[in-house]
């Protein structure tokens, strides 16, 4: 259905539009966007011709307010009779993955202590563990 091809989508937006919106991601992000189960969209026109006009439109609403903004298509196991191999496409990601430079840290900041949940079990286990 529409609906069930355009959510993807709009959760990606909707991811960006927030991450930008916080300042967690800006003008010097990278961004790369994959697009998985990339067998799914098979040699359907009508599919590949959605995923295009969907990619230009979050293309033309991001590119210019990230550093890079980039689009992979990726199967890590496409379904029995796929021309697509195993792991299609993910050897040019984790490429960029791994060359992709880091920012230095900077200096340790004194941060309050976390005291949700998660951290409150770790003390925990950590404190059974002696």
């Amino acid at each position: 259905s529409l609906a069930h091809r355009q959510e993807p989508f709009s959760q990606a937006d909707a991811l960006l539009a927030s991450t930008l919106e916080v300042g967690v991601l800006g003008s010097s992000s990278q961004v790369q966007v994959l697009i998985t189960k990339a067998d799914a969209l098979g040699s359907d026109s009508k599919h590949l011709a959605f995923v295009q006009e969907k990619w230009g439109w979050l293309d033309a609403r991001y590119r210019r307010r990230f550093a890079s903004f980039s689009r992979f298509e990726v199967a890590a196991r496409p379904a029995a009779g796929s021309p697509l191999s195993q792991a299609h496409g993910l050897d040019d990601v984790l490429r960029l993955w791994i060359s992709c430079p880091r920012r230095p840290l900077g200096p340790a900041r004194d941060l309050p202590p976390d005291t949700g949940p998660f951290n409150m079990f770790g003390r925990a286990w950590a404190a059974r563990r002696g």
